[in-house]
Protein backbone atom coordinates (compact mmCIF):
# COMPACT_ATOMS: atom_id res chain seq x y z
CA UNK A 1 0.00 0.00 0.00
CA UNK A 2 1.01 3.69 -0.70
CA UNK A 3 0.50 6.91 0.73
CA UNK A 4 -0.73 9.79 -0.98
CA UNK A 5 -2.22 13.22 -0.47
CA UNK A 6 -5.60 13.82 -1.95
CA UNK A 7 -4.22 16.65 -3.85
CA UNK A 8 -1.03 14.53 -5.54
CA UNK A 9 -3.85 11.62 -6.40
CA UNK A 10 -6.30 14.55 -8.01
CA UNK A 11 -3.49 15.82 -10.47
CA UNK A 12 -2.71 12.29 -11.68
CA UNK A 13 -5.91 10.85 -12.54
CA UNK A 14 -7.87 14.04 -13.04
CA UNK A 15 -11.48 15.58 -11.93
CA UNK A 16 -13.53 12.78 -12.08
CA UNK A 17 -11.34 10.22 -10.10
CA UNK A 18 -11.18 12.27 -7.00
CA UNK A 19 -15.23 13.07 -7.19
CA UNK A 20 -15.53 9.24 -6.65
CA UNK A 21 -12.75 8.98 -4.11
CA UNK A 22 -14.08 11.78 -2.17
CA UNK A 23 -17.40 10.01 -1.97
CA UNK A 24 -16.03 6.58 -1.44
CA UNK A 25 -13.29 7.06 0.93
CA UNK A 26 -15.12 10.05 2.57
CA UNK A 27 -12.33 12.30 2.42
CA UNK A 28 -11.08 16.03 2.30
CA UNK A 29 -8.16 17.95 0.69
CA UNK A 30 -5.80 17.31 4.05
CA UNK A 31 -6.31 14.13 5.10
CA UNK A 32 -3.67 11.68 4.05
CA UNK A 33 -5.26 8.38 2.81
CA UNK A 34 -4.22 4.81 2.64
CA UNK A 35 -4.84 3.86 -1.42
CA UNK A 36 -4.85 0.16 -2.36
CA UNK A 37 -4.49 0.68 -6.11
CA UNK A 38 -5.77 -2.88 -7.31
CA UNK A 39 -9.04 -2.50 -5.01
CA UNK A 40 -9.39 1.24 -6.54
CA UNK A 41 -9.05 0.35 -10.04
CA UNK A 42 -11.56 -2.27 -9.55
CA UNK A 43 -13.95 -0.06 -7.82
CA UNK A 44 -13.59 2.30 -10.70
CA UNK A 45 -13.66 0.11 -13.57
CA UNK A 46 -17.34 -1.30 -11.27
CA UNK A 47 -18.26 2.51 -11.52
CA UNK A 48 -17.84 3.07 -15.10
CA UNK A 49 -19.46 0.05 -15.97
CA UNK A 50 -22.68 0.13 -14.00
CA UNK A 51 -23.40 4.02 -13.74
CA UNK A 52 -23.76 3.98 -17.87
CA UNK A 53 -26.12 0.94 -17.80
CA UNK A 54 -28.09 3.05 -15.03
CA UNK A 55 -28.22 5.96 -17.13
CA UNK A 56 -29.11 4.43 -20.78
CA UNK A 57 -31.76 1.72 -19.07
CA UNK A 58 -33.93 5.08 -17.78
CA UNK A 59 -36.98 5.21 -20.35
CA UNK A 60 -39.18 7.95 -20.51
CA UNK A 61 -42.09 7.62 -18.37
CA UNK A 62 -44.34 8.31 -21.04
CA UNK A 63 -43.68 4.95 -22.56
CA UNK A 64 -44.93 3.75 -19.72
CA UNK A 65 -48.29 6.14 -19.57
CA UNK A 66 -48.95 5.27 -23.76
CA UNK A 67 -48.61 1.81 -23.13
CA UNK A 68 -51.14 1.99 -20.10
CA UNK A 69 -53.14 3.90 -22.67
CA UNK A 70 -53.07 1.36 -25.49
CA UNK A 71 -54.32 -1.16 -23.24
CA UNK A 72 -57.12 0.40 -22.28
CA UNK A 73 -57.80 2.11 -25.24
CA UNK A 74 -57.76 5.37 -23.62
CA UNK A 75 -57.48 8.13 -26.58
CA UNK A 76 -57.43 11.43 -24.74
CA UNK A 77 -54.24 10.59 -22.62
CA UNK A 78 -52.40 9.08 -25.75
CA UNK A 79 -53.59 12.16 -27.57
CA UNK A 80 -51.66 14.34 -24.99
CA UNK A 81 -48.06 12.67 -26.01
CA UNK A 82 -49.24 13.07 -30.13
CA UNK A 83 -46.49 15.33 -31.90
CA UNK A 84 -48.56 17.69 -34.38
CA UNK A 85 -47.85 15.01 -37.02
CA UNK A 86 -48.44 11.59 -36.39
CA UNK A 87 -47.73 8.57 -38.62
CA UNK A 88 -49.85 6.04 -38.25
CA UNK A 89 -49.38 2.29 -40.08
CA UNK A 90 -52.36 -0.01 -39.93
CA UNK A 91 -51.76 -3.19 -40.96
CA UNK A 92 -48.87 -1.74 -43.64
CA UNK A 93 -51.59 1.04 -44.39
CA UNK A 94 -49.36 4.53 -43.43
CA UNK A 95 -50.80 7.70 -43.32
CA UNK A 96 -49.81 11.17 -41.93
CA UNK A 97 -52.16 13.11 -39.35
CA UNK A 98 -51.81 16.33 -37.84
CA UNK A 99 -52.48 15.69 -34.34
CA UNK A 100 -56.50 16.11 -33.88
CA UNK A 101 -56.99 13.85 -36.68
CA UNK A 102 -54.69 11.59 -35.15
CA UNK A 103 -56.97 11.46 -31.97
CA UNK A 104 -60.03 10.28 -34.36
CA UNK A 105 -57.77 7.93 -36.57
CA UNK A 106 -57.21 6.11 -32.96
CA UNK A 107 -60.45 6.53 -31.64
CA UNK A 108 -61.45 4.44 -34.77
CA UNK A 109 -59.10 1.73 -34.73
CA UNK A 110 -60.14 0.96 -31.51
CA UNK A 111 -64.01 1.43 -31.74
CA UNK A 112 -63.55 -1.60 -34.48
CA UNK A 113 -60.41 -3.54 -32.48
CA UNK A 114 -61.93 -3.27 -28.69
CA UNK A 115 -58.52 -3.16 -26.43
CA UNK A 116 -57.74 -6.31 -24.46
CA UNK A 117 -54.63 -5.50 -23.28
CA UNK A 118 -50.93 -4.34 -24.26
CA UNK A 119 -47.50 -5.37 -22.98
CA UNK A 120 -43.89 -3.96 -23.82
CA UNK A 121 -41.31 -6.58 -25.13
CA UNK A 122 -38.58 -4.26 -25.92
CA UNK A 123 -37.88 -0.71 -25.17
CA UNK A 124 -35.10 1.76 -25.75
CA UNK A 125 -33.05 4.47 -26.90
CA UNK A 126 -31.96 5.96 -30.26
CA UNK A 127 -28.55 6.21 -30.18
CA UNK A 128 -27.60 9.01 -31.70
CA UNK A 129 -30.42 11.59 -30.86
CA UNK A 130 -31.92 10.46 -27.43
CA UNK A 131 -35.39 9.34 -28.89
CA UNK A 132 -36.97 6.26 -27.55
CA UNK A 133 -38.84 3.60 -29.04
CA UNK A 134 -40.99 0.52 -28.06
CA UNK A 135 -42.46 -2.63 -29.03
CA UNK A 136 -44.82 -4.65 -27.80
CA UNK A 137 -48.11 -6.68 -28.44
CA UNK A 138 -51.77 -5.25 -28.99
CA UNK A 139 -54.22 -8.07 -27.56
CA UNK A 140 -57.74 -6.56 -29.49
CA UNK A 141 -60.64 -8.42 -29.63
CA UNK A 142 -60.22 -9.04 -33.30
CA UNK A 143 -56.75 -10.25 -32.66
CA UNK A 144 -52.89 -10.03 -31.42
CA UNK A 145 -51.05 -7.09 -33.60
CA UNK A 146 -47.28 -6.54 -32.46
CA UNK A 147 -46.88 -2.58 -31.90
CA UNK A 148 -44.05 0.02 -32.94
CA UNK A 149 -43.94 3.04 -30.76
CA UNK A 150 -41.50 6.27 -31.63
CA UNK A 151 -41.04 8.85 -29.10
CA UNK A 152 -39.51 12.22 -30.22
CA UNK A 153 -37.52 13.49 -27.10
CA UNK A 154 -37.22 17.09 -26.84
CA UNK A 155 -36.05 18.77 -23.17
CA UNK A 156 -38.18 16.91 -20.41
CA UNK A 157 -40.90 16.32 -23.22
CA UNK A 158 -41.68 13.52 -25.19
CA UNK A 159 -44.03 13.23 -28.49
CA UNK A 160 -45.54 10.40 -30.08
CA UNK A 161 -44.39 10.90 -33.61
CA UNK A 162 -45.43 6.91 -35.11
CA UNK A 163 -47.78 3.66 -34.06
CA UNK A 164 -47.31 1.24 -36.06
CA UNK A 165 -50.05 -1.80 -35.89
CA UNK A 166 -49.14 -5.14 -37.65
CA UNK A 167 -51.64 -8.06 -37.41
CA UNK A 168 -49.88 -10.77 -36.44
Amino acid sequence: MQNYHALTFYSHYQAPFLSYLLVKFRINFRTKIQVNPDKTMKNLIFAFLLVPSFLFSQASPAIDVISTALGSGDVETLSKYFADNVEISINEKEQNYPKARAAEAMRTFFNSNRPVSFSQKHKGTSRGNGDQYCIGNFEASTGTYRVYLYLKISGTNAFLQEIKFDKE
